[in-house]
């Protein structure tokens, strides 16, 4: 692996873990088993996820497979990053404030 590609890497799996966090990772699984509009709301604590998929149920009755890869991608990326920094003793900290955490309601 060259320089380029390590740092592509990094990105990749710091962006991933950005995407998702630890509550929305279960949600995001729960979707993923069932990716049905009325499980769209378990998407909420990953904005960018519920965005594309409200905008594909708004086009057609589904999520399309392609975008479900990539949903799966991001699934399980978070979920290896973030159970290799709690095994390093790195814990993820801070609560979202209510504030904040009302974007569905905007």
């Amino acid at each position: 692996m060259n320089l380029s590609e390590f740092g592509l890497k990094v990105a990749m799996e710091e962006n991933a873990v950005q995407f998702v966090n630890e509550t929305g990772l279960l949600d995001l699984q729960a979707f993923i088993k069932e990716p049905n509009c009325s499980n769209l709301r378990l998407l909420v604590h990953a904005p960018a996820l519920y965005k594309v998929a409200d905008r594909e149920f708004g086009m057609a009755a589904q999520v399309d497979a392609a975008t479900l890869a990539v949903f799966r991608w991001i699934f399980i990326r978070v979920h290896v990053v973030l159970h290799q920094l709690k095994d390093q003793g790195i814990r993820p900290e801070g609560v979202i404030s209510p504030q904040i955490d009302q974007w569905p309601k905007v």
